[in-house]
């Protein structure tokens, strides 16, 4: 279904690939995001943002007490990453894709909800601490698992821990006034998951500023993650020509149009079809 368009796989993007199809448990988070960058920053050196993960990791280790209740294990941590570090979100330059990008999220200190998620993840990875990500709507956020139930965090807000209900309340003022919270939306999500949605921050923002070629960069990873994906077949033959690539474009249209149900979705991608076709 993801027949490649006429751009060369880099061998960054092969091992993203081969890092993502992997068991979900294998799947090396930090990296798929620093590679993820490295599209976009080329020179960068992705072993020294691991081994400032390292180093991040081993300040923690000197505040965390693992013993203790996990409502002061999720704190320790959001106070030593944002409090410490100064780690936090970025609420005046919101949609700014380097709020996405790993690297510059650990160099500016600021990104949006999933990215700071994810660091948070592998700091506390890296000191025995398993958070999990939380794609609630309109706000990312990570949970700790224990004996007693669940607690929560909220990277993009200093670190601030929650209970169910402090998520209830984050949810509606992100949604707005009648949205209807569910404790289903406190589910958590996987790191293919949390990888797409990265993702798909990244592809709107370049989509809403018309940058084409990175917006069909991001599409590539997306299917390199989700393969079967018939939007991002259709999104990126719809790229592919508007940038003037008509052989690749038509090759992604009509697998859309073979694989999709009838609709106005469908009927607009013939419609692509027969332009491109009639030219």
């Amino acid at each position: 279904m993801t027949n490649a368009p006429e751009n060369p796989v880099t061998p960054g993007r092969r091992l993203f690939t081969a890092n993502v199809r992997r068991r979900e448990d294998r799947i090396d988070l930090g990296l798929a995001a620093l590679l993820i960058a490295k599209e976009e920053y080329p020179r960068m050196v992705i072993e020294d943002y691991l081994e400032r993960l390292d180093i991040l990791a081993t300040g923690l280790a000197v505040e965390i007490d693992l013993e203790a209740a996990p409502e002061q294990i999720t704190a320790t941590i959001g106070e030593y990453l944002s409090g410490s570090q100064g780690i936090d979100g970025d609420r005046e330059d919101y949609y700014n894709p380097r709020n996405s990008y790993l690297n510059e999220v650990m160099d500016r200190r600021l990104g949006l909800p999933i990215a700071l998620s994810l660091l948070y993840i592998e700091v506390a990875r890296r000191v025995g601490v398993q958070l999990l990500p939380v794609p609630m709507p309109g706000h990312f956020v990570l949970k700790l698992k224990h004996d007693d139930g669940e607690t929560y965090l909220d990277p993009f807000n200093r670190g601030a821990v929650l209970d169910v209900d402090g998520c209830r309340r984050l949810f509606e003022k992100v949604a707005g006034e009648g949205a209807a919270f569910s404790p289903s939306m406190l589910a958590a999500g996987t790191k293919r998951q949390l990888l797409g949605r990265l993702l798909n921050n990244l592809k709107s923002s370049y989509l809403s500023g018309h940058d084409f070629e990175r917006a069909l960069r991001t599409i590539e990873l997306l299917l390199a993650i989700t393969p079967w994906a018939l939007d991002e077949v259709r999104d990126r033959g719809l790229l592919l020509y508007a940038l003037g690539r008509f052989e690749p474009a038509l090759t992604d249209l009509r697998t859309y149009v073979e694989n999709s149900p009838p609709g106005e979705n469908r009927d607009s991608v013939e419609a692509a079809i027969r332009r491109i076709t009639s030219a």
